[in-house]
């Protein structure tokens, strides 16, 4: 289930052919889980198309986080009531108040351009994504979110493809949280993580 989700849409620009196409770009606070989805337009109504196939998949969040345009409108605003979930707005002039919307559009852009430079399959690359462990915790947003890894080109044993709850998440999650509301509240501090030791975090001074 999706708890806070955070929303961007990115026109990207196809550098070795005169097309441009543009994503609806979707990453699940929780898990970090990411969906790129190709759009005809930025209109409300497509965006919405787009919302309703992801939520019908996982379940409608609590909370959208994302930008005013189009996520402002009065259709948007019907379609969140209808589907009871909250909309969070931030400010176009300071894209760092959507962070892990802005992250996820990064993640999304270095997919697109591989894909076009390398005429690879860019959902390939969104699986592998999903199956690779988050530095911060050591688990993948797959296992994350499904509790489970999710079966990949590559061949891998039954037993890896088997559902495991790991119960600790939270407890990671909130760890790096705080951590992270540290540094915001004290500039003057820098996170490394794992310079030492795997499950030691320091934080050093610049003086």
């Amino acid at each position: 289930m999706l708890t806070k989700i955070h929303v961007a849409h990115q026109g990207i620009e196809k550098t070795k052919a005169r097309a441009n196409h543009s994503f609806l770009v979707v990453m699940d606070a929780y898990s970090n889980w990411l969906e790129v989805v190709k759009i005809q337009s930025k209109s409300t109504e497509e965006v919405i198309r787009k919302f309703m196939s992801i939520f019908s998949k996982f379940g409608c969040p609590d909370t959208l986080v994302c930008d005013n345009i189009p996520f402002g409108s009065e259709k948007m605003k019907a379609f969140a009531r209808e589907w009871n979930f909250n909309i969070v707005t931030r400010s176009p002039n300071y894209p760092r108040s959507n962070g892990l919307g802005e992250k996820a559009v990064g993640i999304a852009k270095k997919m697109v351009k591989q894909s076009m430079d390398t005429n690879k399959d860019m959902y390939s690359m969104l699986m592998e994504y999903r199956n690779c462990p988050l530095k911060h915790i050591g688990l993948s947003p797959a296992q994350i979110l499904v509790s489970r890894m999710c079966k990949t080109k590559l061949p891998v044993t039954a037993e890896l493809l088997m559902p495991k709850i790991h119960p600790d998440v939270r407890e990671k999650l909130k760890k790096r949280q705080d951590i992270v509301n540290l540094l915001n509240n004290r500039p003057k501090y820098r996170i490394v993580f794992g310079m030492f030791w795997p499950d030691v975090t320091l934080l050093l001074l610049d003086l």
